[in-house]
C-alpha cells in the first residue's frame, strides 16, 4: 500500500485533538472519527502502524491495546506543517 499523506496528517490531526494525559486516541474507533470517516480501515491501521514506526505516535499505556497519543516527533511534525501552511 502507499503512504496517503492526507491520511497521515488526518490521523495525526485527530491523535492531537483526540488524546489527553487520561484518554487516548483508540484506532479500534477510528471510523466514529469525522475526519476519518473517509478512508477504509485497512487504509487507516496501515498508517497507524507506519506511524508508530516512524515514532510520530506511541502507545502511552501497555495494557490498553490500540491506544495512541503524540510523540514529541508528532508534534514537531505537526507544527513543521502549519509552519509551512502559513
Amino acid at each position: 500500500m502507499r503512504i496517503d499523506n492526507e491520511c497521515v496528517r488526518d490521523i495525526l490531526f485527530t491523535v492531537e485533538e483526540i488524546a489527553t494525559f487520561e484518554a487516548s486516541f483508540l484506532s479500534k474507533r477510528c471510523k466514529s472519527y469525522p475526519r476519518l470517516e473517509k478512508y477504509t480501515e485497512d487504509m487507516l491501521l496501515y498508517h497507524i502502524r507506519y506511524l508508530e514506526m516512524k515514532s510520530f505516535i506511541y502507545t502511552p499505556d501497555k495494557k490498553i491495546n490500540n491506544a495512541f497519543d503524540l510523540t514529541p516527533e508528532g508534534h514537531d511534525f505537526l507544527n513543521s506543517i502549519r509552519t509551512s501552511r502559513s
